[in-house]
C-alpha cells in the first residue's frame, strides 16, 4: 500500500478532495486487476471499512478505518478466483456484516467471525454457491420477507450457451438452498441485476440487464400462505435499450414520488439511461447525456434530500457528480481530472470520516501493470446555511423549528431561526426560509 499526495477539485457547489491513493499488489498468477469495493463496518467499532476484489486473482483486500478516514490493510482473505462483484451484508443476522462475492462458477460467502487479536476481522473459509460458469454480478434482498438477505447472481456466461440468474434463498442461519435458476436463453449474458419493491406491493422485484440491450423486470410473487414458501418471480416486462454495453443497474426514487426508479450505466454510450416508474412497476425510458460509464451509483452527494447520481467512467480514469433537482432532471455539476492510464471500474459512497456526508471511494485498475488501487475523495460540499437542523435540506422541519422560535430572540442564546440576524424571528426570516424551500 502506497499513499499519494492530496489534491482539491470543485465544481459549482461541490467539492472534493483527493486524499489518499492506496495502492494494491494481490498474490497469484496473474497480473492484480482491482474490479469492485464496498464498504461495510465489519470490526463493529463504529467507522465504514473498504473490501476490495480482484478479478483475477484469489484475494479479497480489506482495509479498516481509524475513524478519521485513514486506512490500513488488514489481513486479506482468500477466495476461489474471479471475484467480480463484492457486497457486504449481514446474512446469518448475528449483528456483524459478512461478505459476499460473484465468482467464477457462482458466488463465495464469507462468514464474519469477529475480531483476531490484532484488530482484524476473522473471516470462515468461504462457502461457493454454485451459479453459472461466469458469474458477473450479486446483489442481496429479503425476496421472501423473513427477515434474512437472500443472494441474487447474474450469470454472465459464455457465448452460444443458455445462461440467466440465481435466487439463493437464505435459510436463516447464513446458509442458502440451492441455487433456483431463471433461464434466459441462449446469449443470456446477464451482467448486472438489482432488487427493490417496483410495485409497491411489500415485496422486493427483480431487474436483470443481459443481451447487452435488454432488460428484464421480474414481479416477485410473493409467499405462499399455507406453507411460507417463497413463490418465486415471474417476468412480466421487458425494455429494449438504446446503444449497446450497458453494464450495470442500479434503483433509487429519483422524482420522489413514492416509486421505486431505475439508471443503466453504457460503457460505450455517451448517455444514461433513467426508467421512470409510473408506481405500478411499469416504466418510461429517458436518457441523459453523460460520459461513458461503467456505474451510475444513486446518493444524495450534496445532502439537499434528492437522490444523485455518481459516474465511474472507465475509459477517462474519473468519476462525476450528476445533480438531481428534486424532479429526477439531473445536471453536471462535477467531474474528476481524467487520467487516462487507470480504468475506474466501480464506485461507492461511504461516510468514512463521519462528518455526516458520503464521501467516494473509487476502484481502479492498471492495465498492463501489476497493480490496482482504490482512491478516497472526500466530500468537502458546504451545507445549506438555511437549514436551521443541520440536515442541509431546507423543509418542513426548519420551518417547525423557526414557528417555534418565533418573537424575539433571548439574550445569549443561539437564535438560528433570526436568519437576518435583526434579534427576532419575524416573517421576514420566514420568506427568507422559504425562498430556499427544497434546496
Amino acid at each position: 500500500m502506497c499513499l499519494l499526495a492530496a489534491a482539491t477539485f470543485a465544481h459549482g457547489d461541490l467539492s472534493f478532495s483527493d486524499h489518499d491513493e492506496y495502492l494494491i499488489d494481490t498474490n497469484g498468477g496473474a497480473y492484480t486487476y482491482t474490479r469492485c469495493v464496498a464498504t461495510g463496518d465489519l470490526d463493529l467499532d463504529g467507522t465504514e471499512d473498504v473490501v476490495v476484489t480482484d478479478r483475477y486473482n484469489e484475494n479479497i483486500v480489506i482495509y479498516l478505518n481509524d475513524g478519521t478516514g485513514q486506512l490500513t490493510e488488514a489481513d486479506s482473505i482468500t477466495a476461489t478466483e474471479q471475484n467480480r462483484i463484492v457486497v457486504v451484508v449481514d446474512v446469518n443476522n448475528d449483528g456483524l456484516p459478512d461478505i459476499c462475492t460473484a465468482c467464477k462458477n457462482g458466488a463465495n460467502v464469507f462468514i464474519n467471525l469477529g475480531d483476531e487479536p490484532n484488530g482484524s476481522p476473522r473471516f470462515r473459509y468461504p462457502v461457493l454457491l454454485e451459479a453459472g460458469v461466469n458469474p458477473h454480478w450479486i446483489e442481496h434482498a429479503d425476496l421472501n420477507n423473513d427477515g434474512f438477505q437472500d443472494l441474487l447472481v447474474a450469470d454472465f456466461g459464455t457465448p452460444d450457451e443458455a445462461g440467466g440468474w440465481y435466487a439463493f434463498m437464505n435459510q436463516g442461519n447464513g446458509t442458502f438452498g440451492d441455487g433456483i435458476v431463471f433461464d434466459w436463453g441462449i446469449d443470456a449474458r446477464c451482467i448486472s441485476i438489482a432488487c427493490d419493491d417496483l410495485d409497491q406491493d411489500g415485496f422486493d422485484d427483480i431487474a436483470v440487464l443481459g443481451r447487452y440491450t435488454q432488460l428484464a423486470v421480474y414481479t416477485n410473487q410473493g409467499i405462499d400462505s399455507s406453507t411460507g414458501h417463497w413463490n418465486g418471480a415471474v417476468n412480466t416486462s421487458n425494455y429494449n435499450l438504446m446503444g449497446i454495453e450497458a453494464c450495470s443497474i442500479r434503483m433509487a426514487d429519483f422524482q420522489q414520488d413514492g416509486s421505486t426508479d431505475i439508471v443503466l450505466a453504457h460503457r460505450t454510450n455517451s448517455f444514461t439511461t433513467i426508467l421512470n416508474n409510473d408506481g405500478n412497476g411499469d416504466f418510461n425510458i429517458r436518457l441523459i447525456y453523460s460520459l461513458p460509464s461503467e456505474l451510475a451509483q444513486p446518493v444524495d452527494i450534496n445532502r439537499d434530500g434528492a437522490v444523485d447520481l455518481l459516474l465511474a467512467h472507465k475509459y477517462s480514469g474519473s468519476f462525476s457528480a450528476m445533480i438531481n433537482d428534486g424532479k429526477g432532471n439531473f445536471t453536471l455539476e462535477f467531474r474528476s481530472e481524467a487520467s487516462h492510464s487507470i480504468d475506474t471500474k466501480f464506485l461507492t459512497c461511504s461516510d468514512l470520516d463521519q462528518d455526516d456526508d458520503p464521501d467516494v471511494i473509487l476502484v481502479d485498475a492498471y492495465p498492463d501493470e501489476d497493480k490496482g488501487a482504490i482512491r478516497v475523495f472526500f466530500n468537502e460540499t458546504p451545507c445549506n446555511t438555511m437549514s436551521l437542523n443541520a440536515d442541509c435540506s431546507v423543509d418542513i422541519l426548519d420551518l417547525l423549528l423557526l414557528i417555534g422560535s418565533w418573537g424575539k430572540c433571548s439574550e445569549g442564546t443561539d437564535c438560528k431561526a433570526d436568519i437576518d440576524q435583526d434579534g427576532a424571528v419575524d416573517v421576514i426570516d420566514l420568506l427568507a426560509l422559504i425562498s430556499s424551500w427544497g434546496s
